[in-house]
């Protein structure tokens, strides 16, 4: 097994800022990212004690990578080492550039504009993230959209709705410390996305100057299966090659442990079949669900009990046309 050592602290720390009000689980002094007459504008003043602890909006993070240790957990990275394949891309960039952290062979493409999303689950708390990449940092002329995805239909969120609670962060990359790596912390309760039963969040990034980058664009699945809240997303590439081109649920929760009716090294993957669209989303049917050998858990009678269903993935290029 590959043996990881402990990485020093970024030499330049990341500069915390806040939307609105926190809520109450980090009480050091912040800075400011606020979103002005659609453009995202970063104060860049020095961090005190929050960055300094390695704390983000709901855990530490003890590597200060900007993916909180409960988040490493999630996405199989390293809570301790700022680059867990060691392909010179730290994880962070690796998520907002939408290569893979965990696969030296996958490193991010050359790209003026990137934004991934991901997410944990803890103490009730959905803690949803946008990392967004931005080459060599020009952040003035740029517009951030955050958005959910219901029947098929893009409906932008308000910005004061997301605003209140919101932290961010700014990191620079550490392949080139010109180019700017901005975290978007989001707080949201657990039992919207058990009511709804499924929630799909995008994020738009666009360059508003003229001849600007072209724009990035990430949607976020989630699902319940069972009591558990899960990321629906591609068949990683450490599965069988048979399983290409499915889907799999990845579980939120932030501790790493498996429920009392699950499996253990197993995940729940699914073959679909595409049907039909509804509006900038795709339907599929469930062909195929089973338990496959991976480094998660799995309940077998719910995985399976999805075959014959729809499903509907929203495409992020319709979002962007749409």
């Amino acid at each position: 097994m590959r043996q990881h050592s402990v990485a020093p602290k970024p030499s330049v720390a990341p500069k915390p800022c806040r939307f609105g009000k926190s809520l109450g689980r980090v009480g050091a002094p912040l800075l400011c990212l606020s979103v002005v007459a659609a453009a995202l504008i970063v104060e860049t003043r020095e961090s005190h004690e929050l960055a300094a602890a390695g704390l983000s909006l709901l855990g530490p993070d003890l590597d200060a990578d900007g993916l909180a240790d409960s988040m490493e957990i999630v996405l199989r990275t390293s809570p301790d080492v700022v680059d867990s394949d060691f392909d010179l891309f730290h994880d962070l960039e690796e998520m907002a550039r939408k290569s893979d952290p965990l696969d030296a062979g996958s490193t991010p493409e050359t790209q003026q504009l990137g934004v991934g999303m991901f997410a944990y689950v803890e103490n009730g708390i959905l803690a949803l993230h946008t990392a967004i990449y931005v080459r060599d940092g020009q952040m003035g002329a740029l517009s951030f959209e955050l958005g959910v995805v219901i029947n098929g239909r893009p409906i932008k969120v308000a910005e004061q709705t997301y605003t209140e609670g919101t932290l961010a962060f700014f990191y620079p990359s550490p392949q080139n410390p010109s180019d700017a790596i901005v975290v978007l912390e989001m707080p949201v309760p657990e039992w919207i996305v058990d009511r709804l039963g499924k929630l799909s969040v995008y994020s738009i990034v666009r360059d508003t100057a003229t001849g600007g980058a072209p724009p990035a664009v990430d949607v976020l699945n989630i699902a319940k299966q069972g009591d558990q809240t899960m990321q629906m997303l591609p068949a990683p590439a450490g599965m069988m090659p048979q399983h290409a081109g499915g889907v799999v649920y990845r579980p939120l929760s932030g501790d790493g442990s498996a429920p009392t009716n699950s499996t253990s090294q197993k995940i729940c993957w699914q073959h679909l079949v595409p049907v039909g669209t509804n509006g900038t989303s795709i339907q599929y049917e469930v062909e195929r669900a089973n338990c496959e050998d991976f480094d998660s858990y799995c309940n077998e009678g719910e995985c399976a009990a999805k075959v014959g269903t729809l499903v509907e993935l929203p495409d992020p290029g319709r979002i962007l046309g749409g």
